[in-house]
């Protein structure tokens, strides 16, 4: 195994491009005449710092979408990492990088930074250890504060409606909060006296997440909604409901796809509770 000392941080800059979720770097090493898979990173930042051993390299970038599906590779970029002496100073020595622009991402800048040896972390003993590996290796990085999902949950109010079918999305414009929008569909009456009846209740809620360490984590938040509706009664006649209430929601995400979650909702003369359980789908952010 090489010695920790040789290792050398390296920063890859690329000028962004719209409407891109995050990025996939791919970094491959040449031995033996051939290139071979080295490193994969994520990252949803326009620059990548790594830490790799002298050598010669290559990489590419891949864009993805809001809905993280890959687009078209960028072209492949050589890049040489080369070996220190003692008696240079790590900014006198900088990579060479073929130019070139694809997919409007642009490199615009690759070169090693000036960190220290000695400031290397464990992660660098990881990378050795991913080197010797074959295949590509993909770094393991911390369950991400932003949470952006879509899913389906089913519900209950203990009075009506019984039975509640939602579907509900979040977006996160920043870290740590999200806007999640829904809709919940009731049916089912608890009154004898009741034929038929049913109700729409369209939401907003903002909403702060603390995530744990690996994946899922807790959620609260406020928000408001218009409950639509309308009763069919066994005696003859009906009656619709139009009421705007206010909800206060609390919940967990386990394992980034199962939410468990109450809600209280009330327009200050009644007040209903509601649990719900239901499946969603996180895009994550790493």
């Amino acid at each position: 195994m090489s010695n920790a000392s040789e290792l050398r941080s390296v920063r890859i800059v690329w000028k962004g491009i719209e409407h891109v979720w995050r990025y996939s770097v791919e970094i491959h090493k040449l031995e033996n005449g051939s290139y071979k898979n080295y490193l994969q990173e994520f990252t949803a930042s326009t620059f990548l710092n790594v830490t790799l051993l002298p050598g010669e390299y290559r990489f590419r970038i891949i864009a993805h979408d809001i809905l993280d599906r890959p687009g078209e590779p960028s072209l492949w970029v050589n890049f040489t990492v080369k070996l220190v002496p003692l008696d240079v100073k790590t900014s006198d020595v900088l990579t060479s990088v073929d130019d070139y622009k694809k997919e409007q991402i642009e490199i615009i800048e690759i070169s090693e930074t000036e960190e220290k040896t000695e400031q290397i972390t464990e992660n660098n003993e990881q990378l050795m250890e991913h080197r010797e590996v074959p295949g590509a290796a993909i770094s393991q990085k911390a369950n991400s504060a932003r949470f952006n999902s879509v899913g389906a949950s089913l519900e209950t109010a203990f009075i009506d409606p019984l039975i509640i079918a939602s579907i509900h999305g979040t977006f996160a414009p920043i870290n740590s909060f999200f806007i999640e929008l829904g809709c919940d569909t009731g049916f089912i009456s608890v009154y004898d006296y009741v034929d038929n009846f049913y109700s729409l209740y369209p939401y907003v809620n903002f909403c702060y997440f603390l995530p744990f360490a690996d994946k899922g984590g807790i959620f609260a938040g406020a928000g408001a909604g218009y409950i639509l509706g309308s009763y069919q009664f066994s005696h003859g006649g009906n009656a619709d409901l139009n009421i705007f209430t206010f909800n206060f929601t609390a919940g967990v995400n386990i394992i980034d796809f199962i939410n468990l979650s109450y809600s209280l909702k009330t327009d200050f003369t009644a007040v209903t509770h509601q649990i719900a359980v239901g499946y969603v789908y996180r895009f994550r952010q790493e």
